[in-house]
């Protein structure tokens, strides 16, 4: 029953916590823990709490409201709602709350989030306010109606409409039931009360809904397109300590060994908030070597070859070093053979290439040696041959007139298969065989 109006009943109690209890199971991650009958459905009646609620603190009963002691507001959700007193006199008077067992318990160290409607009336047949608010206070335990953690306490409470309370809270142990009640703040003629309903699960707060965390990023180039660049993370914010996460596999703040490419960073915080933030190294450039054209010794003994040496990639100005010495990016005057090129760049890297230069190209008719004598009067300078070779035993040769040499064979002995001498240039050719020469066509 209600004290009547100027009775007091005074209640002690005690708790002795014998047990631990472990809960298997528990998730950090889980997104909700239920609530039975949260909107505290009944029917309308005084002394009694809806199922599963339980009545606490033993000396009073809240009411299914609306409909007793005189108070007629309509429930904010569903048919019915709870009120409750607290006696205004001091802490030690007639108190009454309603506690039920969780679902699944409230973990230490997890911010929670729920709501509820209150009001308070100023009508309260037998347990009027006589000049006493509304107060609402959350709390936490072990078992029902215990008390061991006060979640939220609301301060006084005078708005005689709904409203709803959204609550925040950090339990600072693992806790199995939730007890609610008004509770005392300063003294008042009559008796302190709240009406309750539309509370909502108990939703698991997204640690990282408001998180501050960030990140900013630094990176030191690759060179020589080689992997030696570099990437630093710094974390802000959120909770320290953080981890680091990279695209590479790596841990830490700094990524090492980087070639030139994208990757990206995460970085957590204590509450597993994450950022994730994109690096890209870049690379001052390697050096692309290409041989473009190469112009040919015309002969054996012209010296007259060159290369041009193309580069792309790279920062300028270059070097080149040359096999034979040069130090041009195209060298000329070469003869035929084989050349390799190292270049380098303003950052120290070095490309490398090699190219290689071969007599002129053979001309003139196929299967006929012609005799040109440009380099001199010798049968056996291939430069004075069109093919750029000394004719054989199967070779067509041809001696025309109005050359600038005539051939002559001075020693060894000169081949062919047959030979044509035109001397129709209103003049004559001679082919001079000087001691030790002489010459033999295929019979």
């Amino acid at each position: 029953m209600k004290a009547m109006k100027g009775q007091r009943v005074y209640w002690f109690a005690f708790y002795l916590v014998c047990a631990v209890q472990l809960f298997p199971g528990i998730s950090k991650t889980s997104a909700q823990i239920s609530v039975v009958n949260p909107s505290f459905e009944g029917t309308s009646q005084a002394h009694v709490v809806p199922s599963p609620w339980s009545r606490c603190e033993g000396s009073g009963t809240p009411d299914t409201q609306p409909g007793q002691w005189g108070i007629n507001l309509a429930p904010s959700d569903g048919n019915t709602y709870i009120s409750c007193l607290y006696d205004g006199s001091g802490n030690h008077g007639w108190i009454e709350g309603a506690s039920q067992q969780l679902s699944s318990p409230l973990l230490a160290g997890i911010t929670y989030e729920v709501s509820f409607d209150l009001a308070f009336t100023n009508i309260y047949n037998t347990a009027e306010p006589l000049g006493c608010y509304g107060s609402f206070e959350f709390m936490g335990g072990w078992g029902l109606c215990n008390n061991t953690q006060s979640f939220y306490q609301s301060g006084q409470i005078t708005h005689t409409g709904w409203q709803t309370y959204n609550i925040q809270f950090t339990p600072a142990l693992a806790f199995t039931h939730i007890y609610v009640r008004p509770y005392f703040i300063t003294s008042c003629g009559g008796y302190i009360n709240i009406m309750i309903d539309n509370m909502t699960n108990v939703t698991v707060l997204d640690p990282c809904q408001n998180t501050t965390l960030a990140a900013t990023s630094t990176s030191s180039n690759a060179t020589c397109g080689l992997s030696n660049g570099s990437a630093t993370v710094t974390a802000t914010g959120g909770d320290v300590p953080y981890s680091y996460n990279w695209s590479t596999g790596q841990a830490g703040s700094t990524a090492l060994g980087l070639a030139a490419g994208n990757y990206h960073i995460t970085v957590t915080d204590a509450n597993s908030c994450t950022v994730v933030l994109a690096v890209t190294v870049i690379d001052n450039g390697s050096i692309m070597p290409t041989i473009g054209t190469i112009i040919n010794e015309t002969c054996q003994t012209g010296n007259d070859g060159s290369i041009d040496l193309q580069i792309s990639g790279g920062n300028g100005p270059f070097t080149y070093q040359w096999s034979n010495g040069a130090t041009v990016q195209d060298p000329t005057g070469l003869s035929a053979g084989s050349y390799s090129v190292t270049i380098t760049d303003a950052a120290n890297c070095q490309g490398f290439t090699n190219a290689t230069v071969t007599f002129g190209t053979p001309g003139g008719v196929f299967g006929l040696w012609m005799w040109q004598g440009n380099y001199s009067d010798d049968w056996f300078d291939p430069c004075n041959w069109d093919k750029l070779t000394v004719p054989t035993l199967t070779s067509n040769v041809l001696i025309p007139g109005g050359t600038p040499n005539n051939p002559a064979i001075r020693a060894g002995t000169g081949l062919c298969k047959f030979i044509t001498i035109n001397h129709s240039n209103a003049g004559h050719l001679n082919i001079e065989f000087f001691a030790g020469g002489k010459m033999i066509r295929q019979p």
